[in-house]
């Protein structure tokens, strides 16, 4: 699982302060991916999870073998601001 550090946001009473994502599926010919992504507490605690559909083609053209691609992404998407890789 890819993990990065986020600006601490408010997510159902919660602080999450970490976005994981993991690769579910993926199609290269087709150009699409799905993602298994977690927001985490400062205690490691899964406090919300969800699956994300990459939607944007440029997205899945541009991952390569960089994971950080897919996980900007889904930080653009869901509004969450990457502090760091870790």
């Amino acid at each position: 699982m890819l993990v990065a550090n986020i600006e601490p946001i408010q997510y159902f009473n919660e602080t999450a302060v970490q976005l994981g994502a993991t690769v579910m599926a993926y199609d290269m010919v087709a150009q699409n991916c799905n993602l298994y992504w977690v927001l985490f507490n400062n205690s490691g605690s899964v406090i919300y999870n969800d699956k994300w559909d990459v939607t944007p083609i440029s997205v899945v053209e541009s991952w390569g073998t960089d994971d950080s691609v897919l996980l900007q992404a889904l930080a653009d998407e869901k509004g969450f601001i990457i502090t760091s890789f870790i």
